[in-house]
């Protein structure tokens, strides 16, 4: 995955042996894209390596549960085409090789740019950690495949899954399908193709897309509904955010799902699936970005489908591993709409019911979650009868009367709310990176537009009564440095891409 965007605030990570909610490494100055791998109950965060230009290399840390107690192994794989000619690598995906029961062996793929196109590369390893290039591997090059597919044009990264997922372990197995992104001919957006050991691939012509968007792959899955009803083959396009198509076939067509279309936005991108060898539960990775330009790896989180097809994303149940001690009440006579304080390095987790108002209710009436900034303002988190979210900034009169600033942006996740219902908020805050979710679904993923003091609560308006408090808490996090903290050197800015890719 190549292009930028404008960089957003996220939560800072602590790095090494320490446990935090979000990862960034400590040693390394740069990160992009992200992908994950679980195998044996560990969770493998890997990251992309961009100190120098779009792509280096790949990283790789692990934690025990995918939320705390991340061990950073570090710079893992240094990309000889990079060493050799600088030529920049492309965001990577594993699985299992077809002889794994046998030998214990993973592949991952890859893509490098030699010049106006690029080409997808393997690599094998026997612990997720530590990979290597032997032959087949180092002389096997996937190239992009005429007449389907552009020359010169995108070939990056393939998401592979079995041709036919099994029920209660879909995630491995032969012969396999993969879609990557590509520049397809015609009325497509992904580069589709099959594979009968892992790294020898043949490209099929490029599915349709309705309607077609000039896209990056982030995932592509076969997905059971919820109530076990129905599945569909789900694809994550990135185009100004995360959009989902689906198909009842791989092959296609894949059609924008009318509701929840973009299901993800805000300050992150690029999301990513990935599953566990056992159970049908589907994750979800991401990046965030910070102010000071660096990325970080975002909370997972899990995938739902309901009845009518339509794909959400929902927090990641983590038994309890986050929560830590309770944050302590706020007295504060000036400002009595503030709550609690959090250690803006240690992080929250903040829980309420709500009852949704009614449909009458105007926007400055509508209750709100409010989290304090260091210039005196707040960031507005507001919903209305219909579970949406609006996000801005505002500051408060002597009264506590808010005064909107600036509205960051609304999230709409179409859940078909009845009228007052009661519903379940949550609010994570380290830093200046907040996620909300209502019922565990996910609505935005914002920065504060400034740094945040600790201080949260509820906006006072004629509707702060129906919010009432279930849970307020630490994360079970140990703080690290000061916050805002000190810029980082700026990097070198890297290469602009070659010509035709975008």
């Amino acid at each position: 995955m190549r292009v930028r965007v404008a960089p957003f605030v996220a939560l800072s990570l602590l790095m090494g042996q320490s446990s935090s909610l979000m990862f960034q490494s400590d040693v390394v100055t740069s990160q992009w894209d992200t992908w994950a791998f679980v195998e044996n109950g560990t969770f493998y965060a890997y990251y992309l390596i961009t100190e120098h230009s779009p792509g280096e290399g790949f990283g790789v840390a692990s934690s025990p549960n995918g939320v705390t107690d991340w061990t950073d192994h570090g710079y893992v794989w240094h990309s000889p085409d990079w060493a050799d000619h600088q030529w920049w690598e492309g965001t990577g995906a594993i699985w299992r090789a077809p002889d794994f029961n046998k030998t214990g062996r993973y592949i991952i793929n890859y893509s490098r740019c030699p010049g106006k196109y690029q080409q997808i590369t393997f690599a094998e390893s026997y612990d997720l950690i530590h990979w290597a290039r032997p032959a087949p591997f180092n002389e096997t090059y996937f190239n992009i495949t005429l007449p389907y597919y552009k020359n010169p044009g995108r070939w990056d990264c393939i998401y592979s899954t079995p041709q036919t997922p099994a029920v209660g372990s879909p995630r491995d197995g032969y012969p396999r399908y993969g879609w990557w992104t590509a520049s397809a001919v015609g009325d497509g957006d992904m580069g589709f193709g099959t594979t009968e050991d892992g790294y020898t691939w043949s490209a099929l012509p490029s599915p349709t897309m309705i309607p077609p968007i000039g896209s990056e792959v982030g995932a592509v899955e076969y997905i059971t509904s919820a109530s076990g009803k129905g599945a569909a083959w789900f694809a994550m396009l990135g185009h100004d955010g995360m959009l989902v198509y689906s198909s009842p076939n791989a092959t296609g067509p894949f059609t924008q799902q009318p509701k929840n279309p973009s299901v993800l936005s805000g300050s992150c991108y690029f999301s990513r699936f990935f599953r566990k060898a056992e159970g049908d539960t589907v994750y979800v990775t991401h990046q965030s970005f910070s102010h000071q330009g660096r990325t970080y790896i975002a909370p997972y989180k899990t995938v739902e489908v309901d009845d009518e097809g339509v794909l959400r994303f929902k927090y990641f149940d983590t038994g309890g591993v986050l929560d830590g001690a309770p944050l302590v009440a706020t007295a504060n006579a000036t400002a009595p709409w503030y709550s609690h304080t959090a250690n803006v390095s240690v992080g929250a987790v903040v829980g309420w019911s709500l009852t949704l108002p009614d449909s009458a209710t105007s926007a400055t009436a509508e209750p709100a979650v409010i989290v304090e900034m260091a210039g005196g303002g707040a960031t507005v988190l507001s919903l209305d009868a219909a579970g949406r979210c609006t996000v801005a900034s505002a500051v408060f009169r002597a009264a506590g009367t808010a005064n909107i600033t600036k509205v960051l942006g609304t999230w709409d996740r179409e859940l078909s709310l009845q009228l007052r219902s009661s519903v379940a908020v949550r609010l994570l805050y380290r830093r200046d990176m907040l996620e909300l979710y209502l019922d565990d679904y996910l609505l935005p993923i914002t920065l504060m537009p400034e740094a945040g003091t600790g201080r949260l609560g509820i906006l006072p308006n004629v509707n702060a009564h129906l919010f009432q408090l279930a849970f307020a808490v630490s994360m079970n996090l140990p703080g690290t440095g000061t916050w805002p903290p000190l810029p980082p050197p700026s990097p070198p800015p890297p290469p602009p891409p070659p010509p035709g890719m975008s």
